[in-house]
């Protein structure tokens, strides 16, 4: 067998193929070990490995008796299957697709072209991909700057996977302003120009965060004092909510205690009971504090721990007194609320007239008797020495 016994045909698209009277399917080549398989009709076909692209396909037979029979052919990059190129897609920005092309084919070079889903007519170069987005990409194999193939499409989309730090919190008794720094390990800032933020709470209330230069900030308001919250920094992107989602408990400061209610009840005729309450203190601690008070005369200053309920006891009789509470929570006080109260007669001092005046006036009907049973007996005993004396005379006269 010689050179001139094999002739080489294009029997097969993408195969090498030899026409021959001679079974050369024990041929091997050099690099890949692979062998031509008949095709009929004397034909023998070999389909190159991907290494073998742009360099010389060596056959030989170690069962030639002519050792140095070879069949050399340069696999150009013609041969080249786009589906067999390993194409990783981007996952950082600016993005950059990663094309394993045959090793030994310096002159080739991919070109890529892609566009977002839903606008195939607004073709995009690879630096000017955007982040959050879902890209289609195909690339223009060229072979010293001449297109010679397209390869298949490439899906993806790059998620810049966002840190949300919270740098400082500061809050006042209705409000909270958060401060944050956003960076990303895939995209750079220039990236990122199209963020925006929604803050919030207990899931509502949003409210549309400032862009900062490396994050944003952001006031909540409309809180409650004394209140722990759990506030949210949401990001978005062409006004798509992202998962990057950060969070930060805060607790507002100490506010003025809500307004109090009071209850004034005389329960004696000098003995006032005094009960209030508010709900909302705003602040650690839970005070009431309460002054009594007769003109400009201080007359009571207590303080209760919890629960409002004051007693106080031998005020004067039939007087008015003003009463004052106010809610205290250890750093600020309520407005206070004021009511009169009159205190009523002294029953008891009424009483014990009553009872002397009975006495006096029992004494004194007691006494104008006697007198009268004095002055009747007078008159009776005189009456009779009138008759006595009428008697005498009567029995002087002839």
């Amino acid at each position: 067998m010689n050179a001139g016994d094999v002739k080489e045909v294009n029997s097969k698209p993408g195969h090498v193929c030899y026409q021959t009277d001679w079974d050369i399917s024990s041929l091997q080549s050099t690099q890949s070990n692979i062998s031509p398989q008949s095709h009929g009709n004397k034909t023998f076909c070999v389909k190159p490995d991907f290494n073998d692209i742009c360099s010389d396909l060596v056959f030989t037979s170690k069962n030639c008796v002519n050792a140095a029979f070879t069949l050399t052919k340069y696999i150009t990059a013609e041969f080249l299957n786009p589906e067999e190129i390993k194409q990783i897609p981007a996952d950082k920005l600016p993005a950059e697709i990663k094309a394993e092309l045959p090793p030994n084919c310096n002159n080739l070079s991919i070109k890529y072209t892609c566009w977002e889903d839903g606008r195939d007519n607004e073709l995009k170069t690879l630096s000017e991909l955007e982040p959050f987005t879902d890209y289609s990409c195909t690339g223009q194999i060229k072979d010293n700057n001449v297109l010679i193939k397209n390869t298949s499409a490439l899906h993806f989309r790059v998620d810049c996977d966002l840190t949300i730090t919270v740098t400082k919190s500061s809050p006042t008794n209705t409000s909270v302003e958060l401060i944050w720094k956003t960076t990303s390990q895939k995209c750079e800032d220039d990236n990122l120009e199209n963020l925006s933020y929604f803050c919030s709470y207990e899931n509502a209330h949003r409210t549309l965060g400032t862009k900062l230069r490396s994050g944003g900030k952001c006031n909540i308001s409309g809180l409650k004092p004394f209140t722990k919250y759990k506030c949210k920094v949401q990001p978005t992107y062409k006004h798509q909510p992202l998962k990057d989602v950060t969070h930060q408990d805060i607790k507002t400061d100490v506010g003025v205690p809500g307004p109090v209610t009071m209850s004034l009840q005389l329960q004696e005729h000098n003995v006032i009971k005094v009960t209030c309450e508010t709900l909302q203190f705003n602040g650690p601690e839970k005070i009431y504090m309460l002054q009594v008070s007769y003109g400009s005369e201080i007359v009571r200053n207590e303080q209760r721990i919890n629960k409002c309920n004051f007693v106080f006891d031998n005020l004067r009789y039939s007087t008015t007194y003003k009463v004052k509470v106010t809610a205290f929570n250890g750093k600020l006080e309520s407005a206070p609320k004021i009511e009169s109260i009159t205190t009523n007669y002294n029953d008891k001092a009424v009483i014990g007239f009553l009872i002397f005046l009975i006495v006096l006036t029992s004494l004194a009907l007691l006494l104008i008797t006697y007198k009268i049973y004095i002055l009747k007996k007078r008159r009776t005993r005189d009456d009779n020495r009138d008759e006595v004396f009428l008697s005498t005379i009567y029995s002087c006269v002839p």
